[in-house]
């Protein structure tokens, strides 16, 4: 199951791929960009005190590049903490295609590995919708804060069913430092694990791009 699934997966995106990159002569070419690296840290609270998922720090690394105008190609890895518990409550490391057909809309998929806790090691594919706006009026930096919106489904290969969705929305508001182009996000973010209970968290990041 879990190799059909990902056998799919992969050949949808690379279908999409050959299909929305047409051929071009060489000399016409544009040139791929250069890889972009970015670093995100931070803290997503419950607002609940008793739930099943405890207060995590969340820390993710990527570098992705830019092709054919609208795709990009990323890799990650991702670690969580349960701030309560003093432990690694889940890692991930994994691949991910996506478009961006507008300048408001990006649309991902991809693969990767994760670690729950031992004997819940499996392979996860997962679908990402984030939808960005910025507010022309409300500047930092000379750059708007943007209004979020995102939705990642998770589906777990191993098992051959979903196990998380969440959905969230907040800002990203660009910090007053030119180094690193630092963006604090602010917001809130609904976890519903599907086989057990929903969760609702404060989710507060800051992004270095490099």
């Amino acid at each position: 199951m879990k190799r059909t699934v990902f056998r799919g997966v992969i050949g949808l995106w690379v279908a999409g791929a050959l299909f929305f990159c047409p051929a071009r002569p060489a000399q016409a070419e544009a040139p791929v960009s250069s890889p972009v690296w970015k670093l995100s840290s931070g803290v997503r609270a419950n607002f609940r005190d008793k739930s099943r998922s405890g207060h995590e720090w969340v820390t993710r690394g990527e570098v992705f590049r830019a092709f054919c105008e609208a795709w990009r190609a990323t890799l990650f890895g991702e670690f969580r903490s349960n701030l309560e518990d003093k432990i690694t409550s889940r890692m991930e490391l994994g691949g991910e295609l996506g478009v961006q057909p507008f300048s408001w809309l990006y649309l991902g998929s991809g693969v990767h590995q994760a670690w729950i806790k031992p004997g819940s090691d499996d392979p996860e594919w997962e679908s990402r919708a984030l939808f960005e706006f910025p507010i022309r009026f409300w500047r930092i930096r000379e750059k708007p804060v943007a209004l979020y919106f995102l939705e990642e489904f998770t589906f777990n290969m191993e098992m051959g069913e979903g196990t998380r969705n969440e959905v969230g929305a907040g800002f990203r508001v660009p910090l007053p430092v030119e180094k690193f182009e630092p963006v604090l996000l602010l917001g809130w973010r609904h976890v519903d694990l599907i086989h057990s209970e929903d969760v609702d968290q404060f989710e507060g990041m800051v992004e270095l791009t490099f």
